[in-house]
């Protein structure tokens, strides 16, 4: 209630009240493009899961790669039409080598 009153008042919000975003740090922008391709690899057959992780990972392995959070500037093919951020590759490959283990796991418990 003394908030609300302050608000209609004019009254600034002390810096503790605010809730903002959290910061953008390399290991938010990592954890959200593991969470995205996570998300988006689970669709995929464990063909496509190596296919694209080698065609990443070659990317990743060159000289010249950035592992910038922002600029889109790598395209793997068969993977989609986007051009997409060094970070986000790192994820990419990230997440499907560890989809990959998983597969080899349930493969070995059979």
């Amino acid at each position: 209630m003394r908030k609300l009153v302050g608000r209609l008042l004019g009254q600034k919000r002390a810096p503790s009240d605010s809730k903002g975003s959290a910061p953008l740090t390399s290991q938010n922008v990592s954890m959200s493009f593991r969470i995205y391709w996570t998300k988006i690899a689970r669709q995929w057959d464990r063909q496509r899961i190596g296919d694209i992780r080698r065609r990443a990972r070659e990317i990743i392995d060159a000289p010249e790669f950035d592992a910038n959070p922002v600029e889109r500037r790598y395209h793997v093919d068969s993977l989609d039409e986007q051009a997409h951020s060094g970070a986000s590759l790192v994820a990419l490959v990230e997440v499907l080598e560890a989809l990959e283990r998983d597969f080899s796991q349930q493969e070995a418990l059979q």
